[in-house]
């Protein structure tokens, strides 16, 4: 399980990674992203990609969309409360494959300039596009803290590669390549990596106290549900105290890097 994986999102920054040595990286691409290169390893994307911008027959890699990811989403606590971004249900998918214990994000920073392409490929109409309308999932650093408290009770330590300034993931950032398995294990021996996942725990089981058969429901019933928002807002402060600690997290992973003797691996 030495291997490491990177999701890679369609952020301008991306285009970096076009002819790029990422050899010993397990690669996925979410939607678009599989235009950058040839070998891509899997390809996670939402029914909403029209069938032209999808990867072509002769294209071999492992196709992922909700048929595949909707298990372990389910198992994760259900597309409410994971949030269905294509770049969230591809890191639940991966953590139940198991053979990963380092999972990066690259070009997923749903960082936006104001006059310019917020895509590699240009303008695009999917800023970090969520399932439906749903309004809660805007709440990246709940949903992506969730994720990170998530992989961490299953051994896989979530970082952002990309980092850009502003960025919404709220995930450690530590550069491509700088990244090696030991850290999993480094991050929960911590006493702020224990302290995040004991908070984490926390906000699983006010989740499981909170919901209702709401969260059952078809996506535009839930949309319309004044219980189901109420509930959501309740859930978003248990995980306030996770958020919070996540920067200080970052530097204490920054600064173990930096301090690190032995070779990757």
């Amino acid at each position: 399980m030495n291997r490491k994986a990177i999701i890679v999102g369609s952020a301008p920054i991306s285009a970096e990674l076009a002819d790029k040595d990422m050899t010993g990286f397990y690669k996925i691409a979410l939607n678009r992203a599989w235009k950058l290169r040839e070998d891509f390893d899997a390809h996670v994307y939402l029914e909403g990609l029209p069938e032209e911008d999808r990867p072509p027959k002769e294209y071999r890699l492992k196709s992922v969309n909700r048929n595949t990811f909707r298990a372990p989403m389910a198992k994760a606590g259900g597309p409410y409360l994971c949030s269905m971004t294509a770049a969230i249900a591809a890191g639940y998918w991966m953590i139940q494959q198991g053979s990963h214990r380092i999972i990066s994000y690259y070009g997923c920073d749903m960082v936006y300039k104001k006059g310019q392409a917020n895509h590699f490929y240009g303008h695009g109409g999917d800023k970090g596009p969520m399932m439906g309308t749903f309004v809660q999932n805007n709440d990246y650093h709940v949903k992506y803290t969730r994720l990170f408290v998530f992989g961490l009770l299953n051994r896989v330590l979530f970082l952002n590669s990309s980092g850009e300034v502003g960025t919404q993931l709220p995930l450690p950032i530590i550069p491509m390549g700088r990244e090696f398995p030991a850290l999993v294990d480094w991050v929960m021996g911590h006493p702020l990596g224990q302290t995040v996942i004991r908070r984490g725990v926390e906000a699983f089981l006010a989740e499981q106290n909170l919901k209702t058969d709401v969260f059952k429901e078809r996506l535009q019933v839930f949309n319309k549900s004044e219980e189901a928002k109420e509930i959501l807002e309740k859930i978003a402060k248990h995980w306030t105290p996770v958020v919070e600690t996540m920067p200080e997290l970052g530097e204490v992973v920054a600064k173990m890097l930096d301090q690190r003797v032995p070779h990757p691996t």
